[in-house]
C-alpha cells in the first residue's frame, strides 16, 4: 500500500533510494544492487539479477519457497486423486475424530498416572518456555570483577599498534629523572649550615636550575601531547569499529536491541574511552614512576629503607587480590 502509494505515485518523479530486504518490491525498481557482507555483488533489473542466478536468485527462491510452505496447509485438501473432495472430507474427518479420540484418552491416562508434583513442574517449564518465546529484547549482560590485563593490552595496541607506550614512559622518566636532579642540584650547591660557603655562585646555581626546570617542562608537555595523541587514536579507531558493527549488524540485533542502549554505547560510554581512560592511564605511568623514582631516591641515602617498603607493597598486592576475590 505505501509501495503504490508514496513511491510509485507521489515520489514517481523522483529518484528513489530503497532499502529494503523485501523480495516482493523488486520488480517494481528500474536498478537493483545486491549487497553481500558490505560490497555490491550483483547490480541490474529484475528479470536480468534471475537470469544471472547466484545471490539474488538464490534470495528470490528461499522468498518463494517460505511463501509456499505457508500456503500449502490451506490448500492441502485440493491435492487429491480426482474423489470427490465432500467425501474425502467426510472420511478424513472421521478418520481424525477416532485419532482424536484415542490422543485424548492417552493424555488423561497418562495425567492420572503423574503425581500432582510432576504435573507442577511440567506446568512451570511450560510456563517458562513460553516467556522465553515472548521476551524478544534481551537483558543485557554485566561482568563484575577485576579487568583482566588483556582488555588493557587490546586498548593499547587500539592505537599506532601500541608504538606510544614505550615514549610515553621515556618522557616521564626523563622528567622525573630531572626533577629528582634539581632538587639534589639545589641541596648541593647551598651551605648546609650558616658557616659553610656555597659550591656554586648564585648566577650558576639559577642557570643551572632553571635549565633542568626547562627541561622537565619539555618532557612533560610531551608526555601530555602524546597521551592525547594516543587517547584519541584509541578512542576513534574503538568509535569506527563500533559504527561500522552496527551497520553491518542484521534486523534481529535491532528488534532485540533498545535504542537507547545503542545511543548509551555511542555516547556516555564513548566519552570515558575519549576522556577518562586514556588519562587515567597515564596518571597511573606518572605516579608509578614517580613513586619509583622516591623509593630510588631513598635507598640511596638510608637502604635500611627497603625492609619497610617492600613489606608494605606485598601487603597492599595482597589486600587488592582479596578483594577481588571477595567481590
Amino acid at each position: 500500500m505505501e509501495l503504490q502509494e508514496f513511491i510509485l505515485t507521489a515520489l514517481a518523479a523522483k529518484t528513489v533510494i530503497f532499502v529494503t530486504h523485501q523480495v516482493e518490491f523488486l520488480p517494481a525498481a528500474d536498478m537493483i544492487l545486491v549487497l553481500k557482507e558490505g560490497r555490491i555483488v550483483q547490480a541490474g533489473q529484475y528479470d536480468e539479477l534471475l537470469q544471472a542466478g547466484t545471490d539474488f536468485k538464490a534470495l528470490v527462491s528461499a522468498h518463494h519457497e517460505a511463501i509456499e510452505s505457508m500456503d500449502i496447509p490451506n490448500h492441502s485438501s485440493e491435492d487429491s486423486d480426482g474423489s470427490n473432495p465432500r467425501d474425502a472430507s467426510v472420511v478424513f474427518g472421521k478418520r481424525c475424530d477416532s485419532i482424536g479420540n484415542n490422543i485424548v484418552s492417552l493424555v488423561k491416562e497418562v495425567k492420572e498416572g503423574l503425581s500432582a508434583q510432576d504435573q507442577k513442574a511440567i506446568k512451570e517449564k511450560k510456563k517458562a518456555k513460553r516467556s522465553r518465546k515472548k521476551q524478544l529484547v534481551q537483558e543485557e549482560e554485566r561482568e563484575r570483577g577485576k579487568v583482566s590485563m588483556k582488555v588493557y593490552l587490546s586498548y593499547m595496541a587500539a592505537a599506532y599498534k601500541g608504538l606510544l607506550i614505550p615514549p610515553i614512559i621515556l618522557a616521564q622518566t626523563l622528567f622525573q629523572v630531572l626533577q629528582i636532579a634539581s632538587n639534589w642540584w639545589m641541596a648541593w650547591a647551598n651551605p648546609q649550615t650558616p658557616g659553610d660557603k656555597p659550591r656554586a655562585s648564585s648566577m650558576l646555581l639559577l642557570v643551572v636550575y632553571m635549565a633542568l626546570a626547562f627541561g622537565s617542562s619539555c618532557f612533560i608537555f610531551v608526555r601530555a601531547v602524546l597521551v592525547a595523541t594516543f587517547g584519541l587514536a584509541a578512542a576513534q579507531k574503538l568509535f569506527l569499529k563500533m559504527l561500522l558493527s552496527v551497520f553491518r549488524a542484521p534486523m534481529s540485533f535491532f528488534d532485540s536491541t533498545p535504542a537507547g542502549r545503542i545511543l548509551n554505547r555511542v555516547s556516555v560510554d564513548q566519552s570515558v574511552v575519549d576522556l577518562d581512560i586514556p588519562f587515567r592511564l597515564g596518571g597511573f605511568a606518572s605516579t608509578t614512576i614517580q613513586l619509583l623514582g622516591i623509593v630510588g631516591v631513598m635507598t640511596q641515602v638510608t637502604w635500611q629503607i627497603l625492609f619497610l617498603v617492600v613489606p608494605m607493597a606485598i601487603a597492599c598486592l595482597w589486600m587488592q587480590v582479596t578483594d577481588d576475590l571477595l567481590a
